[in-house]
């Protein structure tokens, strides 16, 4: 009957997912997920399994369950210290991209007064209208909003940095060097390669696997398991037969001592009966411990079938897990991608665009706010490239530490 119910299992989560046709409705498709979740297959295994304190002795007796529990504490471990990685440059990239956008803003904001410096002179010279200079001092004000807003949340950034260095909070860092930026190739995090890597050596799925296959050695090995106390009880057992059958001149009484005289018959039939009796008892204790041990051993394969089939479950799911983020890594490379290729060429011509209303400007064709407009655009397209440079270089190691099994 076990046995069954752990084929059962294996060929059930085997199975491929249902198919859903392309003509469901949007609720059969809801359904068809529901019934198909794994986190629902995983309830039907969360049983309260009493074990009895025979059933515990047993389990204490597996070595491997302790070797395995060693194995899940390091692994814990070496999670941790990944998640405080992974951690450490989200803060520090993050921190990084804020300093650099309130250095671009301030850089902005010395460009406007400059131009608007130049209004006022063209404007005393009678060269412009008071009011293109107006629109030039409102373009200052509009980038001093935007230093105040970018050094809040710069100030924000450092704070939380600062808590993790142990430092103040408002001690500001200079970062000057930054891993030199190139990007993969896409061969290095094609989804599939990346999945198919991982599944053979993801510490998670091996150690999961693990615990697969050392529960099922213990399940096929508990009918096998020894009898607890049948030394110890036989060994009493034989003693007793060993009294018993001695001659009743060689019988000794509960002191150790042989009795002799008129009384000994007597003697030795009381201590006979009693050894009897003894006897008895210890074989009642002997069948009664079988039979309790008997009982602790289903319990364990009842224990043992369910831990399998949530074992199963959560291999799978884990499988899955790995695979899908392969795919969002790889799709997160390919739009960083796009975005950095598309917003270098943005900056190269915004750039040559910019150069060019600035000679306009000179000339006198155009007016200040078509300048500071032609600046503004040119900064924020930086700022976009500065940062999907930054994320680049941040998913690189979100995927560097991903390969090493850390799944964030």
């Amino acid at each position: 009957m076990r046995k069954s119910l752990i084929i059962t299992t294996c060929l059930l989560t085997l199975l491929p997912l249902s198919k859903v046709a392309a003509n469901e409705s949007l609720v059969e498709v809801v359904d068809a997920v529901i019934n198909e979740s794994l986190e629902a297959k995983l309830l039907d295994t969360d049983k309260d399994i009493p074990l009895s304190s025979d059933a515990y002795r047993y389990q204490d007796g597996f070595q491997v369950l302790k070797d395995m529990n060693n194995e899940q504490k390091n692994l814990n471990k070496k999670m941790t210290m990944q998640g405080i990685k992974y951690e450490a440059n989200q803060l520090v990239y993050g921190y990084y991209k804020e300093k650099q956008a309130f250095k671009l803003q301030e850089a902005n904001l010395k460009l406007v007064e400059k131009e608007y410096e130049n209004s006022q002179e063209r404007y005393k010279e009678g060269m412009s209208t008071k009011g293109a200079m107006l629109k030039a001092e409102i373009g200052v004000n509009e980038a001093k909003l935007a230093v105040k807003a970018a050094k809040l949340t710069l100030k924000e950034a450092t704070s939380r940095l600062n808590q993790k260095l142990g430092k103040e909070f408002n001690v500001e860092l200079e970062i000057r060097t930054l891993p030199e930026f190139s990007l993969l190739p896409s061969a290095d995090y094609g989804a599939e390669m990346i999945a198919k890597e991982l599944n053979n050596k993801q510490p998670s799925l091996v150690l999961i696997r693990k615990k697969l296959q050392e529960y099922s050695n213990i399940l096929h090995q508990i009918d096998s398991l020894p009898h607890l106390d049948e030394e110890e009880l036989l060994k009493q057992l034989h003693d007793l037969d060993q009294q018993i059958s001695k001659p009743p001149t060689q019988i000794e009484d509960v002191d150790g001592k042989i009795p002799g005289g008129e009384e000994a018959p007597d003697l030795w039939k009381g201590v006979n009966e009693e050894l009897e009796a003894s006897r008895e008892a210890l074989l009642k204790e002997y069948n009664k411990s079988l039979e309790k041990q008997s009982k602790a051993k289903l319990e364990l394969k009842e224990y043992y079938a369910n831990e399998i089939q949530k074992t199963e479950i959560e291999l799978v799911q884990a499988e899955r897990k790995v695979k899908l983020k392969a795919y969002e890594f790889e799709n997160r490379f390919e739009v960083l991608s796009d975005r950095i290729k598309i917003a270098e060429g943005k900056v190269e011509q915004t750039n040559s665009e910019h150069n060019q209303q600035k000679e306009l400007y000179e000339l006198g064709e155009i007016i200040f706010l078509d300048v500071q407009k032609s600046q503004q655009q040119l900064r924020a397209i930086e700022l976009d490239l500065m940062n999907d440079q930054l994320d680049y270089q941040l998913l690189k190691e979100e995927f560097s530490l991903f390969k090493e099994g850390y799944m964030m």
